[in-house]
């Protein structure tokens, strides 16, 4: 099986901006990547050694750094029970530049101090990039904070959200 990931012109000097990030990834999961700078597509195909599963681990590392992360976040991927999750924003705002941004604002909030709350009451790893919000950490918790700024896409109250955490959270 061959898996293809296409990212960013920006992320993808990122991801090769140090040899050892790619060497790392190869590594750990038993892959062999290229990357095709030219379509900004990077092609992971397992080794003899590797499994579909591995594959799959790489394509998601590999899309984290293409959503923002730092690879040094992007390999907790490389962890048991860690996902991935990543938020569409332009599914609550629609196509408006404008109504992006203003929802873009209420995620991050003032000085970034909504997304780190959040983040920290979840225990993830949250990046805002684009028209996304991509989402690191164990799978309760992840899907915990993507519920978290999908309500507040949604037009609820910072406080609600952070109950809601709360209330989530005591459930874990």
């Amino acid at each position: 099986m061959v898996a293809h990931v296409k990212i960013p012109k920006e992320r993808l000097r990122v991801l090769l901006a140090e040899k050892k990030t790619v060497q790392s990834i190869e590594a750990a999961t038993h892959t062999k990547i290229e990357v095709n700078r030219d379509t900004e597509e990077v092609e992971i195909l397992a080794q003899e050694s590797g499994n579909a599963y591995d594959e799959l681990r790489a394509a998601d590392v590999i899309k984290a750094i293409g959503r923002g992360f730092v690879a040094k976040t992007a390999f907790r991927l490389l962890e048991e029970d860690a996902i991935l999750a990543v938020i569409d924003i332009t599914e609550f705002t629609g196509k408006k530049k404008n109504t992006i941004e203003r929802i873009k604002g209420r995620i991050i909030g003032t000085h970034g101090k909504s997304k780190q709350r959040i983040a920290d009451m979840t225990n993830t790893d949250i990046v805002v990039y684009g028209k996304t919000v991509s989402i690191i950490g164990r799978a309760e918790n992840a899907l915990l904070a993507q519920k978290a700024i999908e309500t507040l896409c949604n037009g609820s109250m910072h406080n609600t959200v952070f109950r809601l955490i709360e209330r989530g959270a005591g459930k874990l």
